[in-house]
C-alpha cells in the first residue's frame, strides 16, 4: 500500500501512459494499439487473479484476515496497473455508474476496502485473544 501512495503522489502512472504512447509512435504500432490494450489488459487481469491465487495458498499460514488483506491488495494493484494505461474504453467503462457509484470508485475503494476490513479483522482478533 506504501508503494501505491508513492505512484499517487509521484503520478508514475501518467509516466508510463506517456512513455507507452511515444514508444507505440516511434516503433509504428500505435493504429493497432487496440489490439494490443486489450492484450494487455487481460495479461494484467490474469496475472492479478494468479497472484491472487498465489498469495492464498502460499499464506495459509496466515490468518483468514490477513489472506483477506492479501487479497485486496492484488485487486488494488490489479485495478491501478489497468487504470495506469488509461485505455479510451477502460475509462468510458470505470466513468460509467452503477447504482449512483462509479466503477472506479467501487473498484479502487472497494478494494482498499477489503484491505481495510481484513486488517480490522486481524487487530480486533489480537485485541480479543488478549483479553
Amino acid at each position: 500500500m506504501l508503494a501505491l501512495g508513492i505512484n499517487k503522489q509521484l503520478d508514475l502512472q501518467s509516466l508510463f501512459t506517456q512513455v507507452m504512447r511515444d514508444m507505440s509512435l516511434r516503433l509504428g504500432w500505435f493504429a493497432e494499439r487496440h489490439v494490443l490494450q486489450l492484450a494487455f489488459i487481460l495479461a494484467v487481469a490474469a496475472g492479478g487473479l494468479i497472484l491472487a491465487m498465489i498469495a492464498m495458498r502460499r499464506l495459509p499460514v496466515l490468518q483468514r484476515n490477513m489472506r483477506l488483506a492479501a487479497l485486496g491488495v492484488c485487486l488494488v494493484y490489479t485495478y491501478v496497473i489497468i487504470r495506469a494505461a488509461s485505455f479510451h474504453h477502460i475509462d468510458r467503462f470505470i466513468n460509467s455508474a452503477i447504482l449512483g457509484a462509479r466503477w472506479n470508485w467501487v473498484l479502487e475503494i472497494g478494494g482498499i476496502g477489503i484491505v481495510a476490513v481484513g486488517a480490522l479483522r486481524v487487530l480486533l482478533a489480537r485485541d480479543r485473544a488478549r483479553v
